[in-house]
């Protein structure tokens, strides 16, 4: 593979200086200024040794041109250079050179040759210039007036040199624009370079943007007042200001200078680590925001503010400008963007000042959290801070854009029910960041990102602009339930209430009237006696609904069939909050005596009748916190169980339990589990009816406001609906094209008028799709008709239709076994409900409709499949081809819902699912290769074999192809999960209450095709394999369990993540580790320190490759020589190999872009292991730090890694219970260059009385905490020091404690002591008489064993040394193992004692 790329590069490079040979540019010469330059630079005297550079150079920076190149990158070298690019498309390609090309690139940057690209970096990743080199490239650049962006990385040289060049070209240059400097040099700034600086200000009056933030040298308070003397003079141009370390002092002269400049649109600071200099008094620790805050109030040229805050009292100076304080306005008004990285506000108090900002403030459009500390899991209250700053934002008129970025309290069901719950209230927010949160990690945010992209499509904030907003007056009761369960008499009971409620009619002419439908329609009895009622069947097709009025409040009543051929489009008309602030109330009815017999059910058999209902509720409507849906339970038939207090108490008992388990996602009354109703006097549903009046008007009042348009068309339709009703005779539908909609229905609406039509017209769809999502109306922005009253569409068209399919005479051949129906066919019964004349075009507009609801899909001109009502099932699953071929591969997923508890696909989902999937492949090479069954989805895409298969609770994916794993997976996560995660979450076709979440599907099972019974626990989660990872490093198994069909087996982790999957989890990991390290160090603003940058540069670009010097020479003979017609053949061969030449470098940027992802994937690998064994270096050499040790314990009179076994067992011991106890202690050898378990420690026994239980929580504790750092960063596997340390994984994981918690020094006492005794959940953290207790406790059973030198060796093969005195000058004593001892004294870092 190797050997073709280079000959490919060579051929490359062949034809480049083919090309220059034979061209024009032979006879060229330069231009008298490029000669003069080239002079300057000390070009000429290198051309004339090597002066193909130049030729090469020359055609590289012209294929910049070509390729749009957005920033090039210069690295210089010792003995050259080194260009790299970064193409507008995010490609890379790099070039390289001796002297003489670095001399040639100088002379190009200074005649501004470089045309092609705008921005240059001068050094990157610590590969700076040095003096010489800087100064070279400065005096190149004074020239130049293509490059408006410069970078320079400054790090070799001094801030007063820096300082010196920067100014000269500053002075000099009349085209840059933005200056980046950046420096990882801790040298102070001082007053001297700083007086340079301001002089290149001065005489610059081109640059815009001067960013500091990278000089990491604290740029001293003198340094400060110089540099922001020329930005408050008038004549000030530059328009962004980045500062990186600054005093309070300095902080003061920014808002000094800020009170005066009148051109900055953007500042950016980080204030010095206060924290590191306890000598500052309160006045001095606020005097720098004081000044800033003063400054806030009388600039009015500042937009965007960038800093940094560490208490609350910084913050609430900081934020006084941006909110009306003491009856006066808000200072400042002009300030538009906020940003707080990075931040420490002081727990609630500082999260209340933000708060009250938010709420008030009516300027700022964008705001910045990223990283806040109160808004992450180490600090306790996260979640809560989360959803008072998401509450704040409910009322917030002006943000457009917030940024939640690796906030890791941003996650979990409350938060975001609050976060869709805010979406519903405020329509301005364009944009949440939510990268790097949990809500991100989780899948959660996928829900929040929908809703937003929505936004964007109609850019809503462009649309509601103007209109009125007004309080929902109609609501919405859906009785779901089994068949038989009471459905329809309820319905009916309460519909009946109504009218008697309204008209006064007597009570008793009420019974009768009721007694007597109920009789004729639902009872039969004897005419002999009063026997049990006999239930007669009369199926609820589709949905009926009944409309009463109470109090102002339009209800209207939906009666959902129970018969499983209707739950296909159930799921359809349930509602989501939608920006129509749709109401709606659940009645789950259910029956809890058998059909015929009227006997008791089982009760478990109730339970899961109400808990499937309560999942299928919970998944078919939004996520919300605060609007949650309100389920009432009722139980039916009470009269006939009334008496048995037994049975009612046990059904009450699982309503109680049931409402626990979904309290989370649903809303329930408290005050009433249950309403019992009797069947058939009437009377008894006077309370649930009472119930839903109040219960509706408490929702409404609930509720935020709607939109008055959509309210508005609400009522017109309804009104539209009733006129049709009145006048069965005129054959009118409730169907209406676009265009009537628009001019009958928008038309009165004064919101939706506006002289921009098109404005209009969008005003129009966005309130036809609101009351769509809203269950109001059926529309789909595809389509060119409007159904204005869905229950007409459910009901008489879709349950009539899909009833006549279930019992159609099979000699009509209308629908066949595999839901196949001739369009004609469906317009003959469609035509039977719709009756009348002149309907034909509705007829083509309600199968329009069909299609767009993913209820079918055409099979060709003449037939449509639905698949709803398939019911052959797959025998056996079968690839889609038999093909054989010797190399396959196989991918497998399996996606899961997160909460299957809780939630679920729908019946329709599936169904829907496959019509959709018909609708996205039908114009592909798919063709003729989709089939589906039952439950089975299977085509052939680009090559790829696909079967989707549904088990009624999980989805798996299988994939076959000759393609590569990376390939298929790719086509995987891009056309087959995306659609199902865009459908899941569609507002009506989806099921929006679901997160479902993606395993992995053993390989063999996905090879053989084993069938769904034997691979049910065949998968393994993300997580999972992570974990291995971390246990077992980069190498890690994972072993697959036996089942009935298949033996133990096991796969490499890497293989089955994929390399794209296994590049994330490796960036996580480094990530991770990083935090780790900066937790460790206190590190604030460094966050790869540890991290040793290759600077080496291997890919085959990099490589020059140099035609023989005699081939030049006889080619440039030949030249001189050649024939008209020799130069016509010339340059036809020119033009052929030029397709040659393009193709090859096609397929050479593919190859290199593999070989550099691959090279990558290798680095990161290394870079981990070698970060995983510096951090277990830092863990090891602070021990004292880290466990929060005493005196007596850093003197090391006995070992103080101690860690809890079960007897018996060697297993981590994470909880216990109280009373006389014995363990086994084992002790860790403390070597700094890595701590870990002494192989074949035999420990000692232990023995803890109740009196002593704090104690051994504390000792307890000790060893969970050691044992949680030294799994989170990866000890076992760092350095290879392999089984030498423990595997503590298994017993954390099990308990619930590894990879979970956030940081790698988080509070481990709260998280363990779950399991422990409720005296000690009381005061659960540990205190300092229990730390000195347990101390004294473990040097009372260690010192008198330490003393027995040979039995405490036998015990624990330890041994007492000192270490040698390092950088500290202080001698320290540490307990090691035989191995690390001898290491040691080899080593000569320590002697024995």
């Amino acid at each position: 593979m190797r050997g073709v790329m280079a000959f490919k590069v060579w051929l490359f490079s062949f034809w480049t200086w083919f090309k220059a040979f034979f061209s024009v540019r032979w006879s060229q010469t330069p231009p008298l200024d490029q000669a003069s330059l080239d002079t300057s630079l000390g070009v000429e005297q290198l051309r004339s040794d090597e002066g193909h550079h130049e030729s090469e150079l020359t055609a590289f920076l012209a294929s910049l041109a070509e390729d749009k190149v957005r920033r090039l990158i210069y690295y210089p070298d010792h003995d050259g250079i080194r260009l790299s690019i970064y193409g507008a498309d995010r490609s890379e390609g790099e070039f390289s050179g001796g002297e003489a090309t670095h001399r040639e690139f100088l002379a190009a940057v200074a005649s501004s040759k470089v045309a092609c690209c705008e921005s240059i970096s001068i050094g990157e990743y610590g590969a700076s210039c040095n003096l010489k080199q800087l100064e070279e490239m400065v005096r190149a650049l004074v020239p130049n007036s293509n490059f408006t962006e410069v970078r320079l990385d400054t790090s070799e040289v001094s801030p007063l040199q820096m300082a010196e060049c920067v100014s000269n070209l500053l002075s000099g240059n009349k085209a840059i624009e933005q200056l980046y400097l950046s420096s990882d040099s801790h040298e102070v700034v001082r007053k001297e370079a700083a007086e340079l600086l301001a002089k290149g200000l001065r005489e610059n009056r081109v640059l815009k943007r001067l960013d500091l933030w990278y000089i990491y040298g604290l740029v001293d308070d003198e340094a400060m007042e110089v540099l922001t003397k020329p930005l408050k003079e008038n004549d000030s141009v530059l328009q962004d200001l980045g500062v990186g370390k600054i005093t309070d002092v300095g902080l003061e002269h920014l808002g000094v200078m800020l009170g005066t400049n009148t051109s900055l649109k953007r500042l950016e600071y980080w204030d010095y680590d206060k924290a590191d200099d306890p000598t500052r008094s309160d006045e001095v620790y606020v005097r720098g925001y004081t000044s800033l805050s003063e400054a806030l109030c009388a600039n009015r040229s500042l937009e965007s503010l960038d800093c940094t805050v560490s208490s609350s009292m910084e913050l609430k100076v900081l934020l006084q400008p941006l909110m009306p304080t003491n009856n006066k306005p808000q200072a400042n008004t002009t300030l538009t963007e906020l940003w707080l990285p990075d931040s420490t506000i002081g727990g609630k108090e500082g999260v209340g000042i933000l708060v009250d900002m938010i709420r008030t403030n009516t300027s700022l459009l964008r705001l910045s959290l990223l990283r806040m500390t109160e808004l992450c899991d180490s600090d306790p209250d996260a979640v809560e801070n989360v959803v008072a700053i998401l509450e704040a934002l409910k009322t917030n008129k002006s943000l457009k854009y917030v940024r939640f970025g690796a906030c890791s309290g941003v996650g979990g069901y409350k938060v975001l029910g609050t976060m869709m719950d805010l979406l519903l209230e405020n329509r301005q927010l364009e944009e949440i960041d939510l990268f790097g949160t949990r809500l991100e990690d989780s899948g959660d945010a996928r829900y929040v990102h929908s809703e937003l992209e929505k936004r964007r499509k109609f850019k809503l904030w462009d649309l509601i602009k103007g209109m009125a907003n007004v309080s929902p007056k109609s609501g919405r009761v859906f009785l779901c339930g089994n068949p038989y369960a009471g459905k329809t008499t309820l319905r009916k009971s309460m519909k009946l209430l109504d009218v008697f409620d309204n008209k006064q009619s007597s009570l008793l002419l009420l019974k009768k009237r009721a007694k007597k439908i109920i009789s004729d329609k639902l009872w039969t009895k004897t005419e002999a006696k009063v026997s049990k009622p006999k239930l007669v069947l009369e199926r609820t097709r589709g949905i009926e609904v009944d409309h009463v009025e109470c109090n102002g409040i339009g209800i209207s009543i939906w009666d959902m069939a129970g018969q499983t051929d209707y739950h296909s489009f159930h799921d359809l008309v349930v509602p989501n909050l939608s920006a129509d602030g749709s109401c709606s109330l659940f009645l789950l009815t259910c029956n809890p005596l058998q059909r015929h017999s009227f006997q008791k059910r089982n009760i478990s058999d109730i339970k899961e009748e109400v808990k499937y209902w309560l999942r299928f509720i919970a998944s078919n409507t939004r996520r919300s916190s605060a609007y949650r849906p309100h389920v009432s339970i009722v139980m039916t038939h009470f009269d006939h169980w009334n008496t048995q207090a037994a049975f009612a108490s046990r059904i009450e008992d699982v309503v109680v339990e049931l409402k626990l388990e979904f309290q989370e996602v649903l809303d329930f009354d408290p005050k009433r589990e249950i309403f019992k109703v009797y069947g058939e006097d009437i009377t008894h549903a006077r309370g649930v009816f009472d119930f839903i009046k109040v219960h509706m008007k408490k929702l409404l009042d609930r509720l935020p406001k709607t939109i008055k348009a959509c309210s508005e068309v609400q009522h017109l339709l309804a009104e539209w609906n009733k006129d049709i009703l009145k006048d069965p005779e005129a054959s009118k539908l409730p169907i209406l094209k676009w265009d009537e909609f628009s001019e009958k229905i928008c038309k009165q609406v004064e919101d939706l008028q506006d002289a921009n039509k098109v404005l209009a017209q969008r005003k129009q769809e966005f309130v036809a799709i609101s009351l769509n999502d809203g269950g109001h109306i059926m529309y789909h922005e595809e389509g060119k008709f409007v159904i204005s009253n869905p229950h007409w569409f459910c009901h008489d068209i879709m349950g009539e239709f899909l009833n006549r399919c279930a019992n159609v005479d099979s000699k009509l051949e209308m629908v066949s076994s595999h839901g196949m129906i001739s369009i004609e066919h469906v317009k003959r019964i469609l035509s039977d409900f719709i009756g009348g004349q002149g309907h034909e075009e509705f007829l083509e507009a309600i199968v329009d409709m069909m299609i767009k609801l993913h209820m079918c899909y055409k099979q060709d001109d003449k037939k449509i499949m639905i698949p709803s009502t398939l019911r052959d099932r797959s025998e056996r699953l079968n690839w889609p081809t038999p093909q054989k071929a010797a190399k396959l591969n196989y991918v497998g997923r399996r996606f899961s819902c997160k909460d299957v508890k809780r939630t679920m696909l729908s019946p329709g989902f599936f169904p829907r699912l496959q019509a959709s999937f018909f609708k996205k492949f039908q114009h592909t090479n798919v063709g003729n290769s989709y089939q589906i069954y039952e439950d089975v989805i299977m085509f052939i895409c680009d090559g790829i074999e696909v079967i989707v298969e549904y088990d009624h609770v999980d989805v798996d994916i299988f994939l076959r192809s000759k393609e590569s794993q990376d390939r298929m997976l790719e086509y995987l996560e891009n056309d087959i999960v995306r659609h199902i995660q865009d459908l899941l979450m569609d507002s009506t076709l989806g099921c929006p209450g679901v997160i479902l979440i993606e395993h992995i599907l053993r390989p063999e099972c996905v090879q053989e095709l084993i069938d769904v019974k034997y691979r049910k626990d065949q998968f393994v989660s993300f997580e999972e394999l992570k974990l291995e990872v971390v246990k077992s490093g980069f190498d890690a198994t994972h072993i697959w369990k036996p089942s009935k069909v298949l033996q133990t087996g096991y796969d490499m982790v890497k293989d089955l993540l994929g390399s794209k999957a296994w590049e994330k989890l490796l960036k996580k990991r480094q990530e991770e580790l990083k935090s780790y390290q900066r937790q460790i160090l206190h590190a604030s603003i460094q966050t790869d320190s540890f991290i040793e940058k290759d600077n080496m540069n291997c890919t085959w670009r990099s490589v020059i490759w140099h035609i023989p010097q005699r081939f030049v020479d006889l080619i440039q003979g030949h030249h001189n020589s050649r024939s008209k017609e020799e130069s016509a053949k010339l340059e036809n061969i020119e033009r052929k190999l030029d397709v040659v030449i393009r193709e090859v470098d096609v397929v050479n940027k593919k190859v290199d872009v593999v070989i550099k992802k691959v090279d990558d994937i290798l680095q990161m690998e290394e870079d981990i292991l070698e970060m995983q064994y510096n951090l277990l270096h830092e863990v090891s050499t602070r021990l004292e730090d880290l466990m929060e040790l005493s005196i007596k314990m850093q003197q090391s009179q006995v070992p103080k890694l101690a860690y809890l076994f079960e007897i018996g067992k060697k297993k981590l011991l994470t909880s216990f219970v109280p009373g006389l106890m014995e363990f086994q202690l084992h002790l860790m050898c403390e070597s700094k260059d890595g701590v870990h378990e002494v192989v074949n420690q035999l420990g000692c026994r232990i023995r803890f009385g109740t009196d002593m239980t704090r104690t051994f929580v504390t000792i307890l504790v000790w060893g969970l905490k050691m044992a949680t750092i030294l799994t989170k960063i990866g000890a076992h596997v760092a350095g290879g020091m392999g089984g030498m340390v423990p595997d503590f994984g298994e017993g954390l994981q099990l308990a619930g404690l590894i990879l979970d918690t956030p940081g790698l020094l988080d509070q481990m006492s709260a998280l363990c002591l779950e399991s422990l005794p409720e005296d000690v959940k009381l005061s659960p953290n540990i205190t300092n008489d229990d730390r000195t207790k347990a101390e004294d406790w473990l040097i009372e059973v260690l010192e008198p064993k330490c003393k027995e030198k040979s039995t405490f060796y036998q015990m624990f093969g330890l041994k007492k040394v000192v270490y040698k005195a390092g950088s500290s000058g202080k001698h320290t004593t540490a307990w090691l193992c035989d191995h690390c001892e001898k290491n040691g004294i080899q080593s000569g870092i320590l002697y024995r004692t």
